[in-house]
């Protein structure tokens, strides 16, 4: 969970600076992004946001595989 969290943090704080948003839409969109929802109201333009994108996607689908089911 920390690890989720952090990444989130810091995916926001890269994709603030390199598009050029404010920190709200950089924190609503990797949210959405590991979630793997997708909205797609806010996407990356940049090629490091775009970097960033693929990155998170991995990560995300493989955060939301290592949830334990009960």
């Amino acid at each position: 969970m920390t690890f989720t969290l952090v990444l989130i943090m810091i995916s926001a704080g890269i994709y603030a600076l390199a598009e050029d948003t404010n920190f709200g839409n950089a924190l609503w969109w990797p949210v959405v992004t590991v979630t793997t929802v997708g909205y797609g109201d806010i996407s990356p333009k940049t090629e490091v946001g775009r970097s960033i994108a693929i990155v998170l996607m991995f990560l995300g689908i493989g955060l939301i595989g290592t949830i334990p089911v009960r």
